[in-house]
């Protein structure tokens, strides 16, 4: 039977077959004087919970009303009182999986067990109730046991595992943020995306596979001489704390969320980390080595001491340019360090004394490098360079050059190269190369020559930044157009952009690491993502897929129109008479799944007539002219985001 809450009125019960002229069954009332009646007439919400129990939220708190004796059990709102609930007025209610009920009020929220003996509560950060901040019109359990809150204030997340509220609120510099504080109503479909009703402001969709990465964004703090976040340089230290540089280095402590700068002032370039770091790498004492504009650092952790290395032209056996771009420890322990034309090691740390060797054949001034090192098991150094890739052999001081040929297929694609990887099934024959235009490379080392994959071959883009390796075998490409997973057994391509989530579609050369747990970290224009390999999963969900629209020489059919062959709405029809005169036929069609709806694909054919399919791309019409007399049936099939197929679809018959 229906119950309806009102607002002064009480509470009203209807009869199962009640109309507008129907007397309710039962009115239950506040009466002073009566302790079964209600604790307030002004009740928010109702709830009828797995038992049959009757549960009203009030302004005077929460109400049990047994469904046997239509006894009136009362939690008052005041927490200190046996029985309390938190939060005032209760106006939000929601029986969960577990057949626990939560009660959210203006201050927080409530949990009354299975068994309802024991409430445990909560308060959110708007604990002193102000201007209906905090107060809660709708909750809802997402699919993996959040409960999410719209308030009059914002939208909250609270997860019941770790006891602890998170808030989303509107922010413009987050174009992919929710665009307003005033959220109404919430509702998760069939795919798992929750919908977002906005007071004015529209639909919010927030879909959570889009957390199998994360996305690491500058916090709001003290203002920096260095506008926005693009993340340069990226490291992870053995205390398990995250380096980050966007030219000024800050470190990210990740147990308590701490953001910490280096940042001093213009006039102190020397200062630790205040000047463009490009490099870091640590040895085993936790001492890091920081390659940066203004020299190498040698920096320990454990008392913030550091010292600095200068290039000084009058010393031959010093640094011998100033800006370091690139620092490496190989596996003797010694310091390398990588400089726009000089690969030098450290061969006295106390002294500052190197040993340079010029690497660039052809010596350049003022440009940048993004020098990408790799020992292999030779003891040989790998360098990428933007005149080619490096060979260097310690033993002997000689290098080797791989260059681009355009006459050579087998030759390296693009002479400047922005990363080096082993490859992590066969690191002594090949190496994966990335290049600034002209996709990813794998050198045969046993042959010398050079494999080519772009974007002809599925590639997003043929700029790639970076290159790290999963514990699966798979390749992670960051580029000018997204991050790719390349399977080196298939030779296949699976891309990913902003819409799953990442911190935009470009990514930085150099800000690129694997950390010892297995965790990729790529940085971009916009902060950096961060994720474990195994976590990105396919969006599972086959989406139901249906006929939108018919146009008959280009005029849109309605029930609700005179002259229409229409009978019933088109998604529920499945045959049409047509006339021989109707011979421009569009059909619209559309896969319903709302994760990232311009990924979904499309493929028709019409039956009868041609048995081919036809694939669209993300286009959702297909049109027909001319066809002659006879039946078909016109059928669609559609995917997801991720590419997974219905292959059914849906079909009309003509």
């Amino acid at each position: 039977m229906p119950w309806v809450a009102t607002d002064g009125g009480g509470l009203y019960r209807l009869a199962a077959e009640a109309s507008p002229e129907t007397a309710p069954s039962a009115v239950f009332r506040h009466d002073p004087g009566n302790p079964q009646g209600l604790s307030h007439d002004r009740v928010y919400a109702v709830l009828v919970d797995r038992t049959g129990a009757v549960w009203a939220g009030t302004e005077a708190g929460l109400d049990r009303i047994d469904p046997g004796t239509q006894a009136v059990h009362h939690y008052p709102a005041d927490a200190s009182q046996p029985g309390g609930v938190v939060g005032g007025r209760i106006t939000a209610l929601l029986e969960d999986d577990a057949g626990q009920l939560w009660a959210a009020g203006v201050a927080g929220l409530n949990r009354l067990d299975a068994g309802r003996t024991q409430i445990a509560r909560y308060y959110h950060r708007y604990r002193t109730f102000r201007y209906g901040w905090g107060e809660a019109l709708q909750l809802l359990q997402d699919r993996d046991g959040l409960l999410w809150i719209a308030t009059h204030s914002e939208l909250m997340r609270f997860d019941p595992a770790a006891e602890r509220f998170s808030y989303h609120r509107h922010d413009p510099a987050r174009p992919r943020g929710i665009n307003s504080n005033q959220p109404t109503a919430l509702y998760q479909d069939r795919a798992g995306v929750i919908w977002i009703g906005t007071n004015g402001y529209g639909l919010n969709l927030y879909d959570p596979k889009e957390e199998r990465f994360r996305t690491f964004r500058r916090p709001a703090g003290p203002p920096s001489r260095v506008a926005g976040f693009s993340v340069y340089t990226l490291f992870e230290d053995s205390g398990g704390d995250v380096w980050i540089s966007n030219g000024i280095l800050h470190r990210w402590d990740r147990a308590s969320g701490t953001l910490f700068s280096y940042e001093t002032t213009s006039d102190r370039p020397d200062d630790f980390g205040n000047t463009g770091v490009w490099s870091m790498v640590e040895a085993p004492t936790g001492t890091l080595w920081v390659g940066s504009s203004q020299g190498l650092y040698r920096y320990r952790r454990a008392t913030g001491h550091y010292r600095q290395y200068r290039h000084d032209p009058a010393r031959p056996d010093g640094l011998p340019e100033q800006g370091v771009f690139g620092v490496f420890r190989d596996r003797g322990g010694r310091i390398w360090a990588v400089t726009e034309n000089f690969l030098s090691v450290l061969v006295d740390p106390g002294r500052g004394r190197f040993q340079s060797y010029r690497y660039q054949e052809r010596p350049t001034r003022g440009e940048w490098a993004f020098p990408s090192v790799h020992q292999d098991a030779a003891g040989r150094l790998w360098l990428a360079s933007g005149q080619g890739l490096v060979r260097f052999d310690p033993e002997t001081e000689t290098f080797g050059y791989y260059r681009a040929d355009p006459a050579d297929p087998a030759a390296l694609s693009h002479d400047v190269v922005r990363s080096i990887c082993p490859d992590p099934r066969a690191p002594e024959r090949y190496l994966w190369v990335g290049t600034a235009g002209g996709g990813l490379n794998r050198l045969d080392r046993q042959t010398d020559t050079f494999t080519r994959y772009t974007d002809r071959e599925g590639l997003p883009n043929n700029v790639v930044y970076g290159i790290l390796p999963d514990d699966e075998g798979y390749l992670w490409l960051s580029t000018n157009r997204g991050l790719s997973r390349f399977d080196p057994r298939t030779e296949q391509f699976r891309n990913f952009d902003a819409d799953d989530g990442l911190q935009s579609n470009e990514f930085n050369s150099g800000a690129y690491f694997r950390s010892r747990r297995g965790e990729l970290f790529f940085g971009g224009v916009y902060g950096f993502t961060y994720f474990f390999p195994g976590d990105v999963v396919d969006n599972p969900h086959v989406p139901p897929v249906v006929i939108t629209g018919l146009k008959r020489i280009n005029r849109a059919e309605s029930i609700r129109e005179a002259g229409t062959v229409l009978t019933r709405a088109l998604a529920e029809t499945d045959t049409l008479r047509l006339s021989y005169r109707d011979n421009v036929l569009t059909f619209s069609f559309a896969a319903l799944d709302f994760s990232a709806p311009a990924k979904n694909r499309y493929a028709y054919r019409m039956e009868g007539f041609s048995e081919a399919w036809i694939e669209t791309g993300g286009a959702r019409t297909a049109t027909y002219t001319n066809l002659p007399p006879g039946t078909y049936t016109f059928r669609v099939r559609g995917s997801n985001n991720d590419g997974v197929w219905n292959e059914q679809g849906a079909a009309l018959t003509l």
